[in-house]
């Protein structure tokens, strides 16, 4: 059975719990936007209407995480790096431009999605915002450009290691709440996916992604489609094709903005292919497919709880099999859920509560911590896990709102393994002009 005692206990400590720091939410909001460049506020959004004028933006980010976990299944991880980019958006196409009553997009043409005011996908779930993501309806108007531009990644920590450089180069079209992007896309966070789906972690690894992005907004629905370009084919050095497909619809009962209390309905799905033909030795095809749903309430602004169900199946061409002595024990399917409570504290804090209980679960690009089994090495499992986190944010601006700092604890306790784990972070990052990835 997926649920246990465990599971129940930690629901109504969250509950409680919940409830009690209910009158002290404020006006803060937990995000990932210090990983995507985007600003903390709508000062630093704004685009020149004219259509021929080139806007640039220049970021750094100075970052450090450590997590330590302490597991054979799930060991941790430290991050201690540099991140600079440069980038310039030209505006081919942008109609309406001389009414200033018009809003105009953002410089990826992206309209009002996502929002560069609003946060990004939390690390502990659907965390975008505690409202999810707001809509301002646009007119049907048409904006097209390019961007171009850089990003050098640095990780410290030995002689061995080399900068990393990733170009920035896409086209985009936007037709009121429809936007389509071709080259780099919104990546990792900014999929708005739960932490279970696509580990927050990756945006400190690869900070770019290239592939094709299709979004929809409306005041009731939120969809996105995308497909990432991970990894391509070599015969020579027998290296695999990887590519991802992915998939979020969300919907609102009310109007997005519409109301104090409001509840949503999600779904999603993430393939993930490894595979490719005419290797001089075969390479095993690899297809693991994650998808689930579920539904979200917020109240006020100031608190949420969410409640997620997720399936995995493997379709791999060989099976990851742990070698438990007497007998193999199969991860091609599994389940699990996740348990989520938002409040905020003040003002530019958070705290977020989760419950995560595992059966056989395991995903591509989901957070290590919450899988069943290690795939670099199968022999490490648990059959069944269960965790409990809580997840505490501290944003601040210094000097000016071009600089920021945030900091992170998330503490986490294995009823399964009775182990205690925790993950740390610190983040600095500066932005000049336009420089939202």
């Amino acid at each position: 059975m997926l649920g246990n005692k465990n599971t129940i206990h930690t629901f109504c400590f969250i509950f409680f719990l919940a409830l009690a720091v209910w009158s002290n939410a404020c006006n803060a909001q937990l995000d990932n936007a210090i990983f995507s460049g985007r600003p903390y506020t709508n000062k630093e959004s704004k685009v020149s209407p004219d259509i021929n004028e080139s806007k640039q933006g220049f970021g750094f980010l100075q970052y450090t995480k450590d997590n330590e976990y302490l597991q054979k299944i799930n060991p941790g991880q430290t991050f201690f790096g540099s991140r600079i980019w440069y980038q310039i958006s030209i505006k081919i196409v942008a109609e309406d431009a001389d009414n200033p009553n018009v809003p105009t997009p953002n410089a990826l043409g992206l309209g009002n999605y996502p929002s560069i005011t609003e946060p990004q996908k939390s690390i502990a779930g659907d965390m975008d915002s505690i409202t999810s993501l707001k809509y301002t309806p646009l007119p049907q108007r048409v904006s097209m450009g390019i961007r171009l531009g850089g990003l050098v990644q640095y990780e410290f920590g030995g002689w061995e290691s080399k900068p990393v450089f990733r170009p920035i180069i896409n086209f985009y079209w936007n037709k009121g709440g429809r936007s389509f992007i071709a080259g780099n896309i919104h990546s990792q966070t900014q999929h708005l996916l739960p932490d279970l789906l696509i580990n927050y972690d990756l945006a400190l690894k690869t900070p770019i992604e290239y592939g094709l992005q299709f979004t929809r907004e409306t005041p009731h629905l939120s969809s996105e489609n995308w497909i990432e370009w991970r990894q391509r084919m070599d015969i020579s050095s027998g290296r695999q094709e990887i590519i991802s497909f992915g998939n979020r619809i969300e919907f609102r009962v009310l109007k997005a903005n519409s109301a104090k209390r409001n509840m949503h309905f999600k779904g999603f799905a993430l393939l993930m292919h490894k595979g490719g033909e005419g290797f001089v030795k075969q390479q095993a095809i690899g297809n693991r497919f994650v998808w689930g749903g579920g539904i979200k309430i917020t109240e006020n602004k100031n608190v949420f709880f969410e409640g997620l169900y997720f399936f995995h199946q493997d379709f791999s061409a060989k099976d990851i099999i742990a070698d438990s002595g007497q007998k193999n024990v199969s991860f091609k399917t599994g389940s699990a859920i996740l348990l989520n409570f938002g409040i905020r504290l003040a003002k530019n804090q958070q705290l977020v509560l989760s419950s995560v209980t595992a059966n056989r679960f395991s995903t591509p690009l989901g957070a290590p911590i919450y899988q069943c089994v290690n795939y670099e090495n199968p022999s490490y499992y648990a059959i069944n896990r269960q965790l409990f986190t809580a997840r505490y944010t501290l944003a601040k601006n210094l000097f000016s709102e071009k600089m920021r700092m945030e900091f992170r604890i998330e503490p986490s306790y294995d009823f399964y393994k009775k182990w205690f784990l925790f993950s740390v972070g610190l983040y600095f990052r500066y932005l000049e002009g336009n420089a939202a990835l």
